[in-house]
């Protein structure tokens, strides 16, 4: 399956394979191994291979430098320089020769294209002034779909980097949100919003000519439905999400006090275009798309409003509540790992330690958003997401992170072993949004490469043990 129909529909999958029975005399996470890096940018996504490259599981490119990592013996396998950079990595078979050796890196600023087999840049498309609205996203029939900075909404060939088509956008106001691409018998479906128009998008006050929206568009420029959002602001976010045909938009409100502000968020059947729902809460925004958890119950979507705040929305019916936890933070996206092998999974989140540069990797209950089990790390500032997959080609999910240390210029690629009695998902499940830069000169050093429970010579620190 290919990411793009991963992301269309919305739901996790979780492969019906032998699975392996948990140790439960052990913590479910534990620290495997950490390759660490002298580099200037912290700034990429750490991808985990399907397949070895150049005898490497993981790669992480950050702009100026490729790292490839050797998952299975936790060292570096090599490192090339390429200019190809971004937020999310996705990998693609453009070539058709049943390698998944092209990585699409997508930014704000910029799509690119590096071939991790040939170890050098394909092509790099860029949106011009305004920008894009969002990460881009794979479409089922390999396109790739983008939503420029006026919400035109284009297609890209993925082979050459060269747009296939567009649909037009006019707005001057700026809606940060990627699209949403669907399916029907006729191809494909994308959901995006579109900036609103101002007299003068310059002035606070000035009057508005057309309002944002939300719609659903074919590539041929058919728009099949649209929807007016409240949002009148010249900056905003409006995250969406697929839930089987449904998509939930979540509209922002920066009017707020100390308790926030009310935010919206309600649903559209995509086939008709009839809103199904509408909920409301009081407090913080969603700055991206929260994550779909399968439960015995059905679907639920769950982000870190704040540090210690979970929203909940079951989509069925738009029930929305709010769970308190320390685990996460807004700024990343937990980890599904199904430790009991039951076929619905926990979470795992990571921490930033509040800035400092103690964090804490902690699994969560679902769907209660408890915390069953957490550990703080000395020296390993966790940034982005978590990314889970086979890194070690073991037949067992790994989790991988890149931490700060604390020292400038200092960067770590970790991995922990996962005690679970489930089969690894896809490797294509996660990407990591790394949310700040090392900052310092891009002298690029490998300075240490270890995996813990070597041998004593290998001058290698001890597995922290579980609290």
């Amino acid at each position: 399956m290919v990411p793009g129909r991963l992301a269309a529909a919305g739901m996790l999958l979780l492969l019906a394979l032998p699975v392996a029975v948990a140790d439960t005399d052990r913590p479910p996470i534990e620290l495997g191994w950490t390759v660490s890096l002298r580099t200037g940018f912290g700034d990429g996504p750490v991808v985990i291979l399907p397949q070895p490259i150049h005898n490497a599981t993981v790669a992480f490119p950050n702009g100026l430098e490729v790292y490839m990592v050797d998952g299975r013996r936790g060292t570096l396998a090599n490192q090339f320089s390429s200019l190809s950079g971004g937020e999310r990595g996705v990998l693609l078979d453009v070539d058709g020769d049943g390698v998944r050796g092209e990585l699409l890196l997508s930014s704000r600023n910029q799509i690119a294209l590096l071939d991790l087999l040939q170890e050098g840049d394909r092509w790099t498309w860029y949106p011009g002034t305004s920008g894009l609205n969002g990460l881009s996203v794979i479409a089922p029939d390999g396109q790739i779909v983008a939503v420029q900075g006026n919400g035109t909404v284009v297609g890209i060939d993925p082979r050459i980097g060269i747009t296939s088509w567009s649909v037009p956008g006019d707005g001057n106001t700026t809606l940060l949100g990627e699209p949403v691409v669907f399916e029907d018998g006729s191809g494909i479906l994308i959901a995006a919003v579109l900036p609103g128009r101002k007299e003068d998008w310059t002035e606070p006050n000035a009057s508005w000519v057309t309002s944002s929206l939300v719609r659903l568009v074919r590539p041929d420029g058919t728009t099949l439905w649209s929807h007016p959002l409240r949002t009148q602001y010249t900056i905003n976010w409006v995250p969406m999400v697929a839930v089987g045909r449904m998509l939930v938009v979540f509209e922002g409100d920066w009017d707020f006090g100390p308790m926030g502000a009310v935010q919206r968020v309600f649903a559209v059947d995509v086939d008709t275009g009839r809103v199904l729902w509408n909920a409301s809460w009081t407090g913080f925004p969603l700055f991206r798309p929260p994550v779909v958890v399968p439960t015995a119950a059905g679907p639920f979507l769950t982000a870190a409003e704040t540090s210690v705040r979970w929203m909940r929305l079951w989509p069925l019916n738009g029930t929305l509540d709010h769970a308190s936890s320390d685990c996460g933070g807004f700024d990343r996206r937990p980890a599904l790992v199904d430790f009991a092998g039951d076929g619905f999974p926990e979470l795992v989140s990571t921490t930033d330690g509040n800035r400092t540069v103690n964090g804490m990797v902690c699994v969560q209950s679902v769907p209660d958003l408890r915390t069953t089990w957490n550990q703080t790390f000395a020296s390993h500032r966790f940034w982005g997401d978590p990314v889970v997959g086979d890194v070690d080609l073991d037949g067992r999910p790994e989790m991988v992170s890149l931490a700060g240390t604390g020292a400038v210029g200092h960067l770590n690629i970790d991995a922990f072993e996962l005690n679970v009695a489930g089969p690894p998902p896809p490797p294509d499940y996660g990407f990591l949004l790394p949310i700040a830069a090392v900052g310092v000169p891009a002298a690029v050093i490998v300075l240490l490469m270890s995996r813990p429970n070597r041998r004593k010579e290998n001058g290698v620190q001890p597995k922290p043990s579980a609290p």
